[in-house]
């Protein structure tokens, strides 16, 4: 599967922690993409920004995003699997529906 690709998380400073959540319209029923991020090193996501590392007890890092014309709505959660990441999200989003 192909992922969006995340802008640089890397300043002059270093990586940046984590990145923000883009919420044009909370109450959108837009449907989200959710994926489980790919880390590098364990720690940065694909663009350089640093999450800390995931495991069994604390989760991995999730990203959801919407696209289409509800499209700009973006949300990054620690869960650990798929469905607690839907019901963070929807903390979020709270008529998100997802893909798949």
């Amino acid at each position: 599967m192909r992922y969006p690709t995340l802008p640089n998380g890397v300043t002059r400073y270093g990586s940046q922690m984590g990145r923000p959540d883009v919420v044009e319209e909370p109450g959108t029923e837009a449907r989200f993409h959710l994926y489980r991020m790919p880390m590098v090193d364990c720690c940065y996501d694909s663009g350089g920004a640093y999450w800390g590392g995931g495991d069994n007890r604390s989760g991995w890092m999730y990203h959801a995003y919407s696209d289409g014309p509800d499209g700009g709505n973006e949300c990054f959660v620690r869960a650990i699997d798929r469905e607690t990441a839907k019901n963070k999200v929807r903390e979020v989003f709270c008529n998100a529906r997802f893909y798949r």
